[in-house]
């Protein structure tokens, strides 16, 4: 499928295209991976020299997660950074974000029965940090932001998670919490669904608590069918057309 062996300058465009049938043989990813393990100063963001890379755009893309490919539609692993998901119809394949990468933004997309390492939306190995080494502990200064917004996830069981994000954040600071959150539309059986914040299990109701994550609904799947989940996918990709 397509891989991006690292980040040069960014810049990239990977749009109106058909993937599916990927990893049949090791699960290990989606059919897009990418990692970002090296920086490279070039003068692709703005023509002046800077290790600073311009954004990857993933676009307008029909991905099907099928065979068992269990690391999402888009598998950023390994410090991957500087992605934009836009106006994309992911199945069986939700956004998997590892390994210290950061400024990975998902919008407009529709993720239909995902999976990242399991059930899930959207899975971050953890929050972006900002200092030397993160030595200062803090988290997010508004440069340095993932975001999962006005998206459509679909999920199939009550056992399903909405988000998943590892390592250690304050759910109690709002100005503080590096992942951009909004007006997601969910649906599960019985409208239930959970999320997994920072070694802290919240229900769905307790979630939309903390603020972080507002004009986000959830809804009965039962209210939606096959054919209103393909017509969610149709609009996506044809959004931006």
């Amino acid at each position: 499928m397509i891989n991006f062996n690292d980040g040069f300058g960014g810049g990239n465009r990977i749009h109106d295209d058909l993937l599916f049938n990927s990893c049949r043989e090791s699960s290990d990813h989606g059919p897009f991976n990418s990692w970002d393990r090296q920086p490279y100063m070039t003068e692709i963001l703005n023509g002046s020299a800077s290790l600073m890379p311009a954004y990857n755009q993933i676009e307008r893309t029909f991905m099907v997660a099928n065979y068992g490919a269990n690391g999402g539609c888009v598998d950023n692993d390994d410090g991957s950074s500087w992605y934009n998901l836009t106006n994309n119809f992911f199945v069986f394949g939700g956004h998997k974000s590892d390994f210290q990468g950061h400024n990975k933004l998902s919008f407009g997309n529709v993720n239909a029965y995902p999976g990242v390492y399991g059930p899930r939306c959207v899975m971050l190995q953890a929050l972006p940090q900002v200092g030397p080494n993160s030595r200062d502990g803090k988290y997010g200064d508004g440069n340095w932001d993932e975001a999962y917004s006005g998206n459509k996830c679909i999920l199939a069981t009550t056992d399903e998670t909405y988000i998943q994000i590892g390592g250690r954040c304050d759910t109690g600071d709002k100005a503080g919490f590096s992942f951009v959150l909004g007006d997601n539309k969910l649906y599960s059986p019985g409208a239930k669904a959970k999320l997994s914040i920072c070694g802290k299990q919240f229900e769905f109701a307790d979630w939309m608590k903390t603020g972080l994550d507002e004009g986000t609904t959830l809804a009965d799947s039962a209210t939606i069918t096959a054919a209103d989940i393909v017509k969610m996918g149709l609009a996506a990709i044809t959004a931006a057309e």
